[in-house]
């Protein structure tokens, strides 16, 4: 029995809430070990990671509006058709 891919909406908010996880894990690591006095790579990964939910959403928005004014899905046919094989291959 094949079962269809989750929404996009759906793997987004997946996404954006794994994110958000890796961020509060920065956090505490920079807590809980010790890190020394710069931890600026942790730092930098950290302020990415906070950024990344709302650069999902935006972009969402735009695969929607997309979507929307022209009527039609916003991807190649080419890239349909090989989402529909990866599909029938994990199916």
């Amino acid at each position: 029995m094949s079962t269809s891919p989750p929404p996009l909406s759906s793997l987004i908010t997946q996404l954006s809430q794994d994110i958000v996880t890796a961020s509060d894990l920065c956090a505490e690591i920079k807590k809980t070990r010790h890190v020394g006095k710069s931890h600026t790579q942790l730092d930098l990964l950290e302020a990415s990671l906070l950024a990344g939910p709302s650069y999902l959403d935006s972009q969402a928005a735009t695969i929607a509006s997309l979507s929307v004014s022209n009527g039609s899905s916003p991807l190649p046919s080419h890239r349909v058709s090989i989402t529909n094989e990866v599909v029938l291959i994990e199916g």
